[in-house]
């Protein structure tokens, strides 16, 4: 039996990481363009942005969310993070990034998401 847990707490420690970490997103858009993003079932949030090099592979910019009924998350250099709640929208700023994410999820411990923006 322990060894059976101790597997499937392996099994689910390497998904949990893997789904963490975004893989073949689209890029944040250019020049403030916008983007709906979509989850599970009936999560949605519309999502503008900007961006820009700062050198080195780094860049600043910003995401605005004008409309979420659920979760937005985040994720700054595959730091995931939940930035907004349902009904909550914003602007978000990032500064010398590698990479920098968004999506929608209908859950807020990241389950049922959409892909990364």
């Amino acid at each position: 039996m322990r060894g059976t847990l101790a597997r499937l707490l392996t099994v689910f420690a390497l998904v949990a990481a893997t789904a963490a970490v975004p893989t073949a997103a689209h890029a944040i858009g250019d020049n403030g363009s916008c983007k709906r993003l979509y989850g599970i079932n009936d999560a949605w949030a519309q999502a503008c942005g900007d961006y820009w090099s700062v050198g080195g592979g780094r860049y600043d910019g910003w995401v605005r969310i004008d409309i979420n009924n659920r979760y937005v998350q985040a994720s700054f250099d595959g730091i995931v993070y939940n930035l907004y709640g349902p009904g909550a929208y914003g602007t978000e700023q990032f500064v010398s990034a590698r990479t920098y994410y968004v999506r929608v999820c209908y859950y807020s411990n990241g389950t049922g998401c959409g892909a990364w923006w």
